[in-house]
């Protein structure tokens, strides 16, 4: 197993110097080998699971865990380096290796979504399934040895026919940069030594040191392929009705897993790691210390100013108590947007400057009245094309460049799994949701002027709305999505995502305006509500009465029943007026000074009234 990092001596202050770490084993045991300097350069990418080594002129030494005091128990490594001796290391061929050596076998150990409830905590298992989701790459903060790293990790699902719901993967960086490129919705996945991480309402993997994937035309001559639980695995995948998973693939957007609590004790209880109630001020100063793609969450005291909701066509309507001609503070041209990036220097420039005032017959078409909820008309079912051969960037500035090709189907995934070991040789125009991504004013109290700063975004950002998977344009919608990829390359501008639609379990978005207690910070968050039915985020299976209180509180609308219309939700607003509020924000930093506020949780702080 073959993990890369980059760490300095523990018992000198330097510049860090890149490190392999290998999992190795004999006849008697198993160990650490580590590869230092030149030789992690040379090797690290040479090595893979399987691979018999020969090493030489080595020193063995206390693990770094041990030096530092993160492992429990003391623990030896083998260390590696090109000088002070030179190691000598070899790869033996498979011709090569004698049976008296005893080498043991790559062990694998495959449960299925069924099996992993009846597991531990902290349990390390392999895990193979069909992808329906793909994440969009987001850095966490997290504390190591007296310092502070940013962790790069994407959110999956993956099924294998077992257990109902998918099973949520977390999957870190790591050292397989063309493997971690190829993972797509509809790819067929292998993920070994993962780690299952429990909470009191769900589980999900998470990859560890050791965790190595490999996606669909990485599975040739693989030991695994053999496995009853991965035959069982590709006779159920030929049975999927390809057409019925492609409608409900999705790819980025945001997603927040595991779901929070529906109640603000069980919330205070189970935080880790996560700063605990803040105030305006602290939260605008780690907003502005939050770096491109880091995502925080947050708790903040304050109130409801206004509701509004976007639909799939992004018409916005207002919440009648909240009527822009009524409610709406003028923006003052003295002021502006607080932006997150002020202190990284990072440059912001709003669309919308001077002064806007919305009110009486000069109402802006945004504002429009609600007229009730568009229906999405039904997408074409369309076999799933593979565009023919091309220069790997021919088609980037193509929307509709692969409705022609090679057809493709989840069977011919399955024949890398055949019985051979010489292996095997092996678009559709979207319509797009015109989110605007322009600065918007708040809403605040009748008939003053908001001045102060402000956080968030008046309608979802791009990058904040899950899309539909096209696997004729893959490359492209990957690229704009901003995954992870194999090599350096240009990027594309966020407005090529409005080229694809967005995912079928959307139906709109909140705006929710929110402000302080102190009356000194306003934030337009986003709001997301779970609706039944939705496969990518399913509602918390507690079932409620669907008032504002309850769908802000359980994240989503009660399962039990049809999820109200948003012109009927927009009616009951008057919920909110004046009720003190728990709000639970998640922020990321999409770049160019946009910051991505979601509301997750609001819990009310006073008693019922």
């Amino acid at each position: 197993f073959v993990h890369l990092s980059v760490r300095p001596p523990a018992d000198c202050v330097c510049v860090s110097v890149p490190q392999a770490v290998l999992e190795v084993a004999d006849s008697s045991d198993r160990a650490a080998v580590v590869l230092w300097n030149s030789l992690c350069l040379d090797w690290y990418r040479g090595v893979e699971p399987g691979t018999v080594l020969s090493i030489h002129s080595y020193r063995v030494k206390e693990s770094y865990g041990s030096r530092s005091g993160s492992a429990r128990e003391q623990d030896i490594e083998i260390s590696l380096n090109s000088r002070n001796p030179s190691a000598e290391l070899a790869v033996v061929p498979e011709s090569a290796v004698l049976p008296q050596w005893n080498l043991p076998s790559v062990p694998f150990h495959f449960l299925s979504r069924e099996e992993l409830p009846s597991c531990p905590q902290g349990h390390t298992c392999d895990f193979i399934g069909l992808v329906t989701f793909a994440g969009r790459p987001e850095r966490l903060r997290v504390r190591g040895q007296g310092e502070e790293q940013l962790k790069q990790y994407r959110w999956l699902q993956l099924e294998d026919g077992t257990g109902g719901q998918p099973v949520a993967v977390k999957l870190f960086a790591t050292s397989q940069p063309e493997e971690q490129a190829g993972i797509h919705p509809l790819s067929v996945l292998v993920c070994t030594s993962v780690q299952l991480m429990k909470t009191s309402s769900v589980h999900y993997l998470t990859s560890t040191r050791y965790t190595q994937v490999y996606c669909t035309g990485q599975h040739q001559r693989r030991p695994y392929r053999r496995l009853p639980p991965v035959r069982r695995f590709i006779q159920w995948l030929k049975t999927v009705d390809e057409d019925a998973v492609a409608r409900r693939a999705v790819i980025g957007g945001f997603f927040s897993f595991p779901p929070l609590a529906a109640s603000m004790d069980q919330y205070l209880q189970e935080r880790s790691g996560d700063p605990g109630l803040v105030s305006a001020a602290e939260l605008q100063r780690e907003a502005g210390r939050l770096l491109y793609r880091e995502r925080r969450c947050f708790a903040i005291q304050g109130t409801v100013v206004s509701v509004t909701h976007s639909d799939c066509d992004n018409t916005v309507s207002a919440a009648p108590g909240c009527d822009p001609a009524d409610e709406q503070l003028s923006w003052s041209s003295s002021s502006a947007p607080l932006s997150p990036c002020s202190s990284l220097g990072c440059p912001w420039s709003p669309r919308n400057s001077g002064s806007v005032r919305l009110g009486g017959s000069g109402r802006r078409a945004q504002k429009r009245l609600f007229v009730g909820e568009r229906s999405r008309s039904e997408l074409p079912r369309k076999r799933l094309v593979l565009p023919p051969p091309s220069p790997r960037w021919s088609g980037l500035h193509t929307d509709a460049d692969a409705d022609s090709g090679v057809g493709f189907s989840l069977w011919e995934a399955t024949m890398e799994f055949l019985e051979k070991d010489d292996g095997d040789e092996e678009g559709e125009e979207e319509d797009g949701v015109g989110a605007s991504c322009g600065a918007a004013p708040p809403t605040a109290s009748p008939g003053r002027e908001w001045a102060g700063p402000w956080l968030g975004r008046a309608r979802a950002a791009r990058e904040t709305l899950p899309r539909r998977y096209s696997h004729a344009r893959r490359e492209v919608q990957a690229l704009a999505l901003g995954l992870q990829p194999e090599t350096l390359q240009r990027s594309l501008p966020d407005s090529k995502l409005d080229t694809f639609s967005t995912a079928a379990g959307y139906s709109g978005h909140y705006t929710v305006t929110l402000r302080d207690l102190s009356r000194s910070l306003v934030v337009q968050a986003v709001f997301l509500p779970s609706c039944p039915g939705d496969w990518h985020c399913p509602p918390l299976p507690q079932a409620h009465s669907n008032s504002w209180l309850a769908v802000l509180a359980h994240g989503g609308f009660s399962p039990g029943s049809p999820p109200p219309a948003p012109s009927d939700l927009l009616s009951m607003a008057a919920q909110l007026t004046g009720r003190r509020l728990l709000l639970v924000l998640e922020l990321c930093q999409l770049g160019g000074g946009r910051l991505e506020a979601v509301l997750s949780r609001a819990f009310p702080l006073d008693p019922c009234g």
